[in-house]
């Protein structure tokens, strides 16, 4: 598969698992959805399955080049912390591609388990380099402001409060951390 072929697949496929679900959807849907046919997908991708790892490592990759783009920012150490998270919290915004985004990422806990372990461990370890940066090395800390910020994240509250809460959580940590090194 030429690499436009390839990409216009792995973005229906997003779409397509997004929209129906990894059960709902088959070969059909994401073929027709990426304006090529059946026969075309199958020789690239073997099954759906296929086509879901090969979708979510690509928004994983995405993801996490997003959070790391987001790291090397100018600006204080909060606001760099704060940039990195948003990635995570934007998961959960009111929009079409976030909504298809969790999707994905809730399906891939029981398909592809790697996936949601894989963003975790990348975005991670960009929140344990500013950290470092900022002469905090604290692997834990990097954690669990990722796990602090997916709580964040899960709240049913508007995305200016959640944004709120979360900066307040990096300043608690940070000038916690300060005090203590």
């Amino acid at each position: 598969m030429n690499s436009d072929a390839r990409e216009r697949a792995l973005a229906a496929g997003l779409e397509v698992f997004g929209r129906h679900g990894f059960r709902q959807t088959s070969m059909a849907l994401v073929a027709e959805a990426a304006g090529m046919s059946r026969p075309a997908l199958y020789q690239h991708f073997k099954n759906k399955e296929e086509v879901f790892r090969a979708v979510g490592e690509r928004l994983v990759a995405d993801l996490v080049a997003a959070a790391g783009a987001a790291a090397r920012e100018s600006g204080p150490t909060v606001d760099r912390l704060c940039r990195v998270l948003s990635v995570k919290v934007e998961l959960t915004a009111p929009t079409v591609a976030a909504a298809r985004r969790r999707e994905l990422f809730a399906e891939a806990n029981g398909i592809a388990p790697e996936l949601p372990a894989a963003f975790r461990a990348g975005v991670v370890a960009v929140l344990a380099d500013v950290l470092a940066e900022a002469g905090l090395p604290d692997a834990d800390t990097a954690a669990l402001l990722f796990d602090a910020a997916t709580g964040i994240a899960l709240e049913p509250s508007a995305p200016d409060e959640q944004t709120r809460r979360l900066r307040r959580l990096v300043e608690l940590v940070v000038g916690g951390s300060t005090r203590h090194h």
